[in-house]
């Protein structure tokens, strides 16, 4: 069974092999220090090295005169990301608990419909007819409808024409009016929960992505102020989680890779950021039947997440990081077997 991405939607080079050849360099250029080390757009990538400015800061901070923030405000600033990082999961959490009623709900609709349907085919007819036409199964089709909304429409209609046609029910089935509308209201209910979730989603979200914008300019402006107090071969550049000057272009490797089985056939991969890296290629295998690494995701973030998985296989994973100018040499193969 081959591996599948837990993304369809994404359109990199997903079929490389792992021996094929590194993303294109493009012209070096000579860097300056603030061009060396661009804000983090990614939210992972700038609350790690907010981590390790602040332990930068707390070494070297009063040696490198840096004035914009000291290490105790640094690390306030991450515990107040990691705060709001917390609501917002949570939110998510009970979001995605939400839309999985919903998926319930419309699941059991479903099954009342396709039931309803078999019922009024004995006296209404197997086609469509004039008949069907007050049972509210639409686009002139006895089947079940194809769409959630339409099927969440069709329950309440057909509660209405049950109560109006109550010689068509079959209580010995438990196709009633009063069926109908239960499964209905249930429906209804879970929809609205679903949505007021959603709604909540959001309102978490504006003061997490504000805690990351804030860090993220605490962030440019520390290093903005390295700039002008650090010799471009100091190396303690590095000790704040930042590139020098000196340092050449193409990026470090990713390390420290990490596999948790998190379930039936998924498996979560974490690792930490490759210096001077923008993405990062994931590649793997499954054991025994594949020999070859194969890459199966480009990303901007610091995890990434198998799903699909054959249960007792052993998954084998290697990463690259990657930036403009080249790709680092791979980390080593870390492996787990598949629950």
């Amino acid at each position: 069974m081959p591996l599948r991405w837990d993304t369809p939607s994404l359109k990199y080079d997903s079929g490389l092999k792992y021996d094929s050849e590194p993303l294109e360099n493009q012209p070096k250029i000579k860097k300056n220090p603030m061009a060396s080390n661009p804000t983090p757009e990614n939210n992972d990538i700038a609350l790690a090295l907010a981590v390790q400015m602040a332990d930068g800061l707390t070494k070297h901070g009063v040696t490198a005169k840096v004035k914009v923030i000291t290490a105790a405000e640094m690390l306030a600033k991450i515990a107040h990301v990691r705060a709001n990082e917390k609501a917002y999961s949570k939110c998510k959490a009970a979001t995605a608990v939400a839309e999985a009623q919903v998926q319930e709900q419309d699941r059991l609709s479903s099954a009342f419909i396709t039931a309803a349907a078999g019922v009024l085919r004995i006296s209404l007819g197997t086609r469509w007819s004039a008949a069907w036409e007050p049972t509210g199964f639409p686009g002139n089709s006895t089947k079940v409808p194809r769409s959630q909304g339409k099927r969440f429409i069709l329950l309440s209609s057909l509660a209405e024409y049950f109560t109006d046609n109550p010689n068509k029910e079959a209580p010995n089935q438990n196709i009633t009016a009063a069926t109908a509308g239960a499964r209905y209201a249930a429906f209804a209910q879970a929809r609205k929960n679903a949505a007021d979730k959603l709604e909540e989603q959001k309102t978490c979200k504006a003061p997490r992505d504000e805690a990351f914008d804030d860090l993220k300019l605490t962030i440019r402006l520390v290093i903005d102020d390295l700039g002008y107090r650090l010799p471009a071969d100091d190396p303690r550049w590095g000790a704040f989680g930042l590139s020098s000057p000196n340092d050449p272009d193409t990026p470090e490797s990713a390390s420290e890779v990490e596999l948790t089985v998190a379930g039936s056939n998924t498996v979560i991969v974490t690792f930490k950021h490759g210096k001077r890296a923008d993405r990062h290629r994931i590649f793997a295998r499954l054991l025994p039947e594949e020999t070859e690494f194969t890459q199966h995701a480009l990303v901007h973030d610091l995890s990434y997440t198998f799903t699909d998985l054959p249960s007792g296989k052993t998954l084998e994973v290697k990463i690259t990081a990657a930036n403009e100018t080249g790709e680092a040499a791979p980390t080593e193969a870390v492996s787990v077997v598949v629950g």
